[in-house]
């Protein structure tokens, strides 16, 4: 589309030499980028669902919100509106998600991917989420995202196991 037509012209600019035209097509493309980040992920979900937007610029335009904790959380929501099939083709980006949960600093953020991302997680990957939760230092954060964390862990035994975690954070909360 439109993106890709740009980035062409950026290639063919630059071979060039053209500095004021290279200018003018680095400005439509930040003008782009900051007009897509505004799309509500929403919106951006329903666009998928009903074929208007293809998963993949649903999930570009996702990419462009500003806040790493806004734009996985829109990529779960994405990611929910999709048939299993495209789930499975995408569920890539969310593993990319919880990987990226370490360099969110605000711990109820971190709880909040935490629990966007829990339900659509590989079993094998949930072992590092509940790591992550274990490692949020705030009782109440940690109460929540061991909670959210807790119904998809595949054992019953851990389930109990991290729910006790989480009521035993949850009564250790300071008022």
């Amino acid at each position: 589309g439109y993106q890709a037509d740009l980035n062409g012209l950026w290639d063919e600019l630059s071979k060039q030499q053209r500095l004021p035209e290279i200018l003018r097509v680095a400005l439509c493309h930040a003008s782009i980028i900051s007009v897509s980040s505004n799309i509500p992920a929403g919106l951006l979900a329903q666009a998928a669902r009903l074929g208007v937007l293809s998963p993949a610029a649903a999930f570009a335009y996702a990419g462009q919100k500003p806040g790493l904790a806004e734009r996985i959380a829109a990529q779960v929501e994405i990611f929910e509106s999709l048939s299993e099939e495209e789930q499975n083709r995408y569920r890539p980006l969310l593993v990319e998600g919880l990987a990226a949960l370490s360099s969110i600093q605000a711990e109820y953020e971190c709880t909040w991917v935490l629990g966007n991302l829990a339900p659509h997680l590989p079993a094998a990957l949930l072992g590092e989420a509940l790591a992550a939760a274990r490692a949020i230092q705030d009782e109440g954060w940690r109460a929540s995202a061991l909670g959210d964390l807790a119904p998809h862990l595949p054992a019953e035994e851990q389930r109990v196991q991290v729910l006790g975690e989480a009521l035993a954070a949850a009564r250790a909360i300071q008022d």
